[in-house]
């Protein structure tokens, strides 16, 4: 292994640690808020096609990664957390509530 290739392969590995961890910033704050964020989501995009272009990256690397990323904040697929969304599934039940008989519940306010 030449020079070269050993940085290269420091440069993609740079790469893909700087774009986990905008990624991972994106999908929190995602998360906190419940809207994405337009600037630092332009950012990502660019970040990647960058890293595309200077072959740090495949784009079937960049899925997995962000995959991986929301995977590690919201404990799901983005596929599977679409489907929550379009089902009307909210993030987390809060189920102490029905814990309790139906005749000691109150109303949720």
């Amino acid at each position: 292994m030449g020079d070269n290739d050993l940085a290269s392969d420091v440069m993609r590995e740079r790469f893909q640690a700087e774009l986990t961890k905008l990624l991972k910033q994106f999908y929190e704050d995602l998360k906190l808020h419940e809207r994405k964020n337009a600037v630092l989501k332009n950012r990502i995009e660019g970040f990647m096609l960058a890293g595309t272009r200077l072959a740090l990256a495949e784009e079937d690397e960049l899925h997995d990664t962000m995959e991986k990323a929301h995977r590690a904040v919201f404990g799901v697929s983005i596929s599977e957390r679409r489907l929550k969304e379009v089902k009307g599934e909210s993030e987390q039940i809060d189920w102490q509530y029905y814990d309790k008989p139906i005749t000691q519940r109150r109303p949720k306010n």
